[in-house]
């Protein structure tokens, strides 16, 4: 069978009726027998166990028992693998699975970050492939995959998907299932085979066989010597010596043949990573959709001349995915430039020529730690915050020790506690001072940390989605802010496998930290109007046309104390019946204690409150919205409208009592949800804030018209 040729595409995309994705790049009948090896290997595993009880207590019924359990994995494997439906539908992509609870996602084409193929072992050995393709939300990346086909069809959708991405499609009016009549040679790839790279390619260095192996060898034998131990120690020594040197050649090849596997090529979509040799992925991500490209390394890698590149989009799966590992530094430095030359759009002479500056007062270019980091002071913060908290802890220890024991040794041990507080906190400082550095440049801010492992990151102004300007309790008192920018970049938290995801929050090297107030809330502004963030120069307040409830307060102070404080009473009380006759009396005395500590708690949080409220600030201009909210210590943010993602409305259960409500407005990041939403309002001027937010959002995505 040949496929059909552009000739034939363009006819076929007149015809609406044209058999969706589903029914041209069909499952392969192999998926059904993984998902019944998947759900039913541990039914299996214990099928004789409870075969043989169910046959000894329930005869015939037990033995049916099993034959049903196992029906019914085979019904549902098969039922997966019917209902399993993909598709284009207009301009978004339709992924629709599941028997019992069926979910269906629709990805816009626009939206999609990056595409990726991969395999598992079951996957590696019955030939199928899995196709993966993820937005910025958390739940695009589990559902929005369609796996289980194969290779010459996991080809053929991959490039059906990224012509439908890149705008190669057939008009509005048409359906999309022209894609799939004109088949993977009308975009470039032959049956089975992926399309040769349009640009320049990279593999691992020299020394990065010599450096994964030292890693894997050391932690094979960390593993043999805790592992192991027990059942090497009976074995004669020739034997012991044999499984060693078995397991490290096993290391040995494995760690080759995974380097082998490693490629890192430039096409014209995005970047293309290959790895994985027992489990091989294919990677792509897109040059629009990059967010920032980060570059590290490790003690090991120091020493070999390694570097690793992560170039990360919005998406879950890039934070995992988009790594460059194991590149000679130049080559990490060559890749570098030639990612930011495709991502800035521009030549050479235009880039060191500069963009304009964006004040003439202050140009970005080229300023090499425009505002001093004090990092001393917010050592100072740091060990203030942990005396607040371990101080009172001595002095109890020192109070309980004079009944009980050894008080000065019970306070001696928190005190000693507190010191080495201290000695940690200024001997991170003056490595800070050291190994910290930023610079404000034409195109970007630089962010970087070179002590005994090495890191950098370049964040585009153009990819900015907030900035934030934080000040904590004890910060305040030595006068010093930090300035975060978040592009919406996914982080993990673990290494190369067994990834765990920490969201779209601002990493350590997104914050410029310990700078003075003056100069956080200068260098803010300055980075906000280098993205593109319009500051709300004429600060309209809409706090004064659209005021928060005077209730709020009194909201807040009572859901403060209705947990936990009506709990511990009850303790308390429960505890006055139940304990020996000693413990009676100092139950009670709690008991009677706790109204009074609930009533002082909540003078203080009411105080707070209204506090809170008489210096929340949040205004707007047609481009920007700010919200500046705390008491002792506080945060100031600045969202573009462009950026948002949704403005939705509210209520909690002490809102519904009391009659407020909750505008929020959130991006791809995490903060922006957390401090640009505008709580306590009254009905009709949630509705009015939620409208004009709305209508903000709505005429900032509107093309300007040329004149």
């Amino acid at each position: 069978m040949s496929w059909p040729s552009a000739a034939s595409a363009a006819a076929a995309a007149k015809r609406p009726s044209e058999a969706p994705l589903r029914e041209n790049y069909p499952l392969e009948g192999r998926k059904v027998v993984k998902k019944i090896l998947e759900r039913g290997a541990i039914a299996l595993f214990l099928a004789p166990f409870v075969g043989m009880a169910g046959i000894i207590f329930l005869g015939i019924f037990g033995l049916l028992l099993i034959f049903v359990v196992f029906g019914i994995v085979i019904w549902w494997a098969s039922e997966y693998c019917r209902t399993y439906f993909y598709d284009i539908e207009g301009s978004g992509l339709v992924v629709k699975k599941g028997v019992i609870f069926p979910n269906s996602a629709t990805i816009p084409l626009d939206k999609i970050s990056d595409v990726y193929a991969d395999q598992d072992i079951v996957d590696r050995v019955m030939g199928l492939y899995d196709l993966h393709f993820s937005s910025a939300s958390e739940t695009s990346g589990a559902l929005s995959h369609i796996d289980g086909v194969s290779k010459a069809n996991m080809e053929a959708l991959k490039a059906i998907l990224l012509s439908a991405i890149s705008g190669k499609k057939a008009s509005p009016g048409a359906r999309s299932q022209a894609f799939s009549a004109a088949g993977p040679q009308a975009y470039g790839i032959s049956r089975g085979r992926a399309s040769a790279p349009t640009g320049e390619a990279f593999r691992p260095g020299e020394h990065a066989y010599v450096r994964e192996l030292a890693g894997k060898a050391l932690s094979a034998l960390f593993m043999m010597a805790f592992a192991l131990s027990g059942i090497l120690a009976v074995l004669p020594l020739l034997i012991t010596i044999a499984v060693v040197v078995a397991v490290l050649g096993a290391v040995a090849f494995y760690v080759k043949k995974e380097v082998e596997a490693c490629s890192y090529e430039l096409t014209a979509e995005g970047l293309r990573i290959r790895k994985g040799w027992l489990t091989p992925s294919e990677s792509l991500i897109f040059y629009a959709n990059m967010q920032d490209i980060d570059t590290a390394q490790g003690i090991l890698d120091r020493l070999f001349g390694l570097e690793e590149m992560t170039v990360k989009s919005m998406s879950v799966q890039s934070a995992v995915s988009a790594k460059a590992r194991l590149l000679d530094a130049a080559d990490a430095e060559r890749l570098k430039k030639l990612l930011e030359g495709r991502l800035y759009g521009a030549s050479r002479a235009a880039r060191a020529a500069g963009p304009a500056p964006v004040s003439a007062r202050r140009p970005l270019e080229g300023r090499e730690k425009p505002y001093v980091n004090h990092f001393f002071l917010g050592a100072c913060a740091g060990c203030v915050g942990a005396a607040a908290f371990l101080g009172p802890l001595a002095i109890m220890a020192f109070a309980v020790g004079l009944h009980f024991g050894p008080a000065a040794m019970a306070a001696g041990i928190i005190l000693l506690l507190l010191l080495a507080v201290a000695v940690l906190a200024f001997t991170g400082a003056a490595i800070s001072n050291m190994a910290f550095s930023y610079s404000l440049e034409g195109d970007g801010v630089s962010i970087g940390y070179d002590f005994i492992a090495k890191s950098a990151k370049k964040i585009r102004y153009e990819k900015v989605q907030d900035v934030k300007v934080s000040c904590s309790l004890f910060g305040s008192i030595f006068g010093i802010a930090d300035v975060t920018i978040e592009t919406g970049s996914r982080e993990v938290t673990t290494g190369e496998h067994g990834e765990q995801y920490s969201g779209s929050y601002a990493t350590p090297f997104e914050t410029i930290p310990s700078l003075k107030l003056a100069d956080a809330a200068a260098l803010a502004m300055e980075m906000a109007e280098a993205s593109g963030i319009s500051v709300p120069s004429s600060k309209r307040p809409l706090k004064t046309t659209l005021p928060l409830s005077k209730k709020k307060p009194l909201k807040k102070a009572l859901a403060f104390i209705a947990f936990p404080w009506p709990q511990l009473e009850i303790l308390a009380i429960l505890g006055a019946m139940i304990v020996p006759s000693w413990g009676r009396t100092v139950s009670l005395a709690i008991a009677a204690g706790i109204p009074a500590l609930c009533a002082a708690a909540f003078c203080l949080k009411l105080w707070y409150e209204n506090e809170y409220l008489r210096r929340y600030e949040y205004y707007e201009d047609s481009k920007s919205l700010t919200v500046h909210k705390g008491v002792f210590g506080w945060g100031e943010i600045v969202v573009p409208f462009r950026n948002v993602q949704s403005v939705y409305v509210d209520q909690d259960l002490f809102d519904v009592a009391f009659g407020l409500w909750d505008v929020w407005m959130t991006t791809v990041t995490g903060e922006s949800g957390n401090l640009s939403h505008i709580d306590g309002l009254e009905r009709e001027g949630a509705e009015e804030l939620a409208r004009l937010l709305a209508s903000r959002v709505e005429a900032s995505r509107k093309p300007r018209r040329r004149r």
